[in-house]
């Protein structure tokens, strides 16, 4: 158990790393080429902007459920604690990349189009990924464990 909450945890840690790398790379570019990336708001960046913001309020919530339905479905199970272990490693690896990916997208359209609108959906994107922070005693709550000492 306590390597596959290191594997999400190094997972859930990388979202985070690869956001702070595109802001700061997307940002240097910027400052580079001022005419790169400012789409006027009134033709493709306004779809764009529409398109993702609806990617967003669709998929972290069903992320989110599915997530739930899952692991309860899991959790009521008989099977041995390697099996659901490994089903909940591949739960939670999908639920991290929907929000995280959610989050990289903002990050990139809020450069690229310049909307300060882009720029709160990827904070919505990283706060849902703070809740989503894997650790051995959620783990454990989720999957109707016994506590052990391990």
């Amino acid at each position: 158990m306590k390597k596959i909450i290191r594997q999400l945890t190094i997972i859930y840690y990388a979202f985070y790393a690869l956001a702070v790398l595109l802001a700061t790379a997307a940002y240097l570019v910027v400052q580079q080429e001022e005419s790169i990336g400012y789409v006027p708001a009134d033709t493709v960046g306004a779809t764009v902007k529409t398109v993702y913001i609806l990617f967003l309020v669709c998929s972290i919530p069903l992320a989110l459920k599915l997530f739930n339905v899952k692991v309860k479905k899991l959790s009521e199970l008989d099977l041995p604690e390697e099996e659901k272990f490994a089903k909940y490693r591949t739960y939670s690896i999908w639920r991290l990349a929907v929000i995280g990916v959610n989050m990289l997208i903002g990050i990139a359209l809020f450069y690229a189009l310049n909307f300060m609108q882009m720029f709160f959906c990827a904070a919505v994107a990283a706060i849902a990924l703070v809740f989503c922070k894997p650790s051995a005693k959620k783990m454990e709550e989720e999957l109707n464990l016994e506590v052990n000492s391990d």
